[in-house]
């Protein structure tokens, strides 16, 4: 069907059929006539994609600070797939960090990819800014050395930072 040739208003009407369930989920939480224009939803639509491509992590912020910020936007960002989420999360490592240089040369495949390699970086960030500190320096709990956690206080690779991405 030729939908370039098709009115503005005969475009909002069909596009919801078009929809994934998430997505007609998004789409309908606006109120009815609320959406006047194919441009108006556009603009909608990227706002909500763009919330997450616009975060980005900040100088002196820290790894782990930067995937918790993050997270935390994802878990409103129901309408964008993992894919995305994964995408968005990667390009906002910063810039010519050891993690965004890995990250260049091999992409990751799923969020649990992408935390299991940050770990490493993470916990690296943290040694770095414990090193010179005495063991009374620090008034927070202490861990079980016995139990290896990494930076998001996991004991396995296999739970997920935050609960899982677009829950």
């Amino acid at each position: 069907m030729g939908i370039q040739k098709v009115s503005d208003d005969a475009r909002c009407r069909i596009f919801p059929a078009t929809l994934s369930k998430i997505s007609q989920e998004w789409f309908f939480k606006f109120p009815p006539t609320s959406i006047v224009s194919w441009e108006m939803f556009i603009k909608e639509f990227y706002a909500e994609v763009n919330q997450l491509v616009e975060i980005c992590q900040k100088e002196g912020e820290t790894l782990k600070g930067y995937i918790q910020r993050f997270m935390r936007a994802a878990v409103g960002a129901k309408m964008v797939r993992d894919e995305g989420k994964i995408m968005a999360l990667t390009a906002g490592v910063r810039r010519h960090s050891s993690l965004w240089n890995i990250l260049q040369k091999n992409g990751v495949k799923s969020t649990q990819e992408f935390l299991d390699r940050a770990d490493r970086y993470i916990n690296l960030e943290e040694a770095i800014a414990n090193e010179g500190k005495s063991p009374t320096d620090d008034q927070g709990p202490k861990e079980d050395p016995t139990k290896a956690t990494n930076g998001f206080g996991r004991t396995n690779g296999n739970e997920k930072i935050m609960g899982r991405m677009g829950e």
